[in-house]
């Protein structure tokens, strides 16, 4: 039997460490690239699944382009899991297509960079009849009373101010905006950070949120998905992402989103959030495309979507009996290292958390069969808060 192989590309994030499980427990030799500091080794490569080529290299375009062009050995599938390899890759389809099997809008470069855009996204759901949040563009370089103006008369307050382009931003470039005086100071920071444009939103007072996660296969066309409702976040402020969250449903909208992926040809891994708002109506947020480290939840119920993705796009057939799974509420998906910040700052009781632990079916960090890839992550959590804490005391 051949051996099999894989890359995965991304950040010494969950989202990486999920995708080295999900493919390495099913035999695939995992090929691993992060970006980071040589002098530091990163988490992800403690997995006792990270059996490939470990690599860290910087986090630009060209140092990436330079590995795989390098590359040696038979046509292998990538998974990137960050928004900027996502983007590197898709910048440069054309001539990494004859080295790798990759993710890809109808297989064609720079689609995916396009939608990457979130105003280019707004425009897409659009078109399919898909409602987002109301939002403009500010161009940085105009003067301060036009992005004033703008806002006032088409967004409100309070807005919500992010990286036109995830790739190039941060979650902590995300910014919950309350007044005119609190946009001024946004502008400036934005500006220092040498941001041309920004998006604007309209701030939804959302009743829940959703996540849908899953894939869209290369050959069988078919996707992958479960869907997730928050029940807690982590960090507290605009741009959290989930740390304790339940199987639900899949709403009508998510069938309409995942008919849209399909439809402009998009295969690959992907990530979209629905606000639901108090009338009961969902919004689109935004769509990733790549891994979530939402995914594990999937992979530890019995649904391995890095699998599935990366089996189909080496020409298996699939042999599920069908492309969603819709999981009993009682399922429960947990961040742990996220998630016991709520106990630590006295949101809920040690006792409640607990109770909350013994219900969950699957942790973002803690898997028993990966001990050696579960304990640095631990300790990295217990190290920065006991900093923290010298920090306070001082």
């Amino acid at each position: 039997m051949p051996v099999r192989e894989s890359l995965v590309i991304g950040s010494d994030h969950q989202n990486t460490l999920g995708v080295i499980r999900a493919l390495g427990s099913q035999g695939i030799i995992v090929h691993t690239v992060i970006f980071g500091s040589k002098e530091k080794k990163p988490l992800c490569f403690h997995s006792k699944y990270c059996r490939g080529k470990k690599v860290s290299i910087q986090e630009s375009e060209q140092a990436l382009l330079d590995f795989l062009l390098s590359w040696h050995g038979g046509i292998i599938p990538i998974i990137p899991t960050s928004d900027f390899a996502a983007m590197c890759i898709d910048l440069h389809f054309d001539v990494l297509s004859e080295k790798f099997l990759l993710p890809s809008i109808a297989k064609k470069q720079r689609l995916i960079c396009e939608y990457m855009d979130k105003y280019k996204q707004i425009e897409l759901a659009q078109s399919y009849n898909i409602r987002m949040a109301k939002s403009i563009v500010a161009e940085l370089d105009k003067d301060e009373k036009t992005i004033f103006d703008k806002v006032a008369s088409s967004i409100g307050y309070p807005c919500i101010m992010k990286p036109r382009i995830s790739a190039k931003g941060n979650k902590t470039d995300i910014k919950r905006i309350e007044s005119e005086s609190g946009l001024a100071e946004a502008i400036n920071y934005y500006r220092q950070k040498k941001y041309n444009e920004i998006l604007i939103q309209e701030f939804v007072f959302k009743k829940n949120e959703l996540c849908c996660f899953g894939c869209i296969t290369e050959n069988s066309r078919k996707a992958y998905f479960g869907t997730l409702k928050k029940i807690r976040y982590y960090p507290y402020e605009a741009g959290a992402s989930l740390s304790f969250a339940c199987f639900t449903k899949n709403e009508k909208m998510i069938y309409n989103v995942i008919d849209l992926l399909t439809d402009i040809g998009y295969s690959g891994l992907f990530d979209f959030e629905l606000l639901e708002t108090d009338e009961g109506d969902y919004l689109l947020n935004e769509i990733n495309f790549r891994n979530s480290g939402n995914t594990w939840a999937l992979v530890k119920n019995g649904l391995n979507i890095p699998y599935i993705w990366v089996s189909d796009a080496e020409g298996e057939e699939i042999s599920l009996a069908k492309s969603e799974e819709v999981f009993e509420d009682e399922k429960y998906f947990m961040n742990e290292t996220s998630d016991i910040h709520h106990v630590y700052d006295r949101r809920i009781s040690a006792s409640s958390w607990i109770a909350d632990l013994l219900h969950t079916s699957a942790f973002n960090k803690m898997w028993i069969k990966d001990l050696s890839g579960t304990i640095p992550w631990y300790w990295q959590m217990i190290s920065q808060k006991c900093g923290r804490n010298k920090v306070k005391k001082s």
